[in-house]
């Protein structure tokens, strides 16, 4: 476990086809914050096609860091793409899977 304020977690969005995003280390507040960055890049690159998200060096994730796959998720989805997180363990993939079920959330037009 790294001790509060270690600066171990990193992100960096990776334009190749198919575009990728790859996590490391903590996604908890402190964290996501500093992935931030790279994953707004990611949301503002969303398009047709896909984006792999490669999550195998997190070795941690909290709600902080679900709401930051779901947010790439919804977006990619929402310009008409694909974003796959790979390398979570299932029980988070599990609850990444469920808060980027928006459209369940949505009411009927």
């Amino acid at each position: 476990m790294f001790a509060s304020g270690d600066s171990r977690t990193s992100a960096k969005l990776i334009p190749a086809w198919p575009t990728a995003l790859r996590l490391n280390g903590r996604l908890d507040s402190e964290g996501v914050a500093q992935a931030w960055p790279a994953v707004l890049e990611a949301i503002r690159a969303a398009a047709k096609g896909t984006l792999d998200v490669d999550a195998t060096g997190v070795t941690f994730c909290d709600g902080s860091g679900i709401g930051l796959f779901a947010a790439v998720i919804v977006a990619w989805r929402a310009a008409g793409g694909t974003a796959v997180v790979n390398g979570l363990a299932n029980d988070i993939q599990g609850l990444v899977d469920v808060a980027a079920a928006v459209d369940v959330l949505e009411e009927p037009v």
